[in-house]
């Protein structure tokens, strides 16, 4: 079951990363606004989102939620079963531990 889990992981996240590679650029600014605001508008100006964008955006948001239902159903199904009442039970508190703490020296 982990592997189909992975295996599919590794697929969309594949896919994923070859449609950003193949999508436009626009103009190697990085995003940062750096274009001539003549004509163009600049950093105001919304952008036009094309086709791709949209596929990029719901396969990511895909990713993200199939690794987190991966996620919590492997923690669900595989995680060890902790009692947290038998631990404290067992824990032994030591009474001469007060006895060799050192006293904090006063001016």
């Amino acid at each position: 079951m982990i592997n189909i889990f992975l295996i599919v992981s590794a697929i969309i996240g594949a896919v994923l990363v070859l449609i950003i590679l193949f999508q436009k650029t626009e103009g190697g600014s990085l995003g940062l606004g750096t274009q001539s605001t003549i004509g163009t508008g600049g950093m105001t100006t919304p952008k036009k989102n094309g086709g791709i964008t949209r596929i990029t955006y719901i396969i990511a948001f895909f990713f993200l939620f199939w690794c987190l239902g991966t996620a919590a159903y492997m923690n669900r199904t595989y995680a060890p079963e902790i009692d947290l009442q038998k631990i404290a039970n067992e824990i032994e508190i030591d009474e001469k531990l007060s006895e060799k703490i050192p006293e904090v020296p006063l001016k």
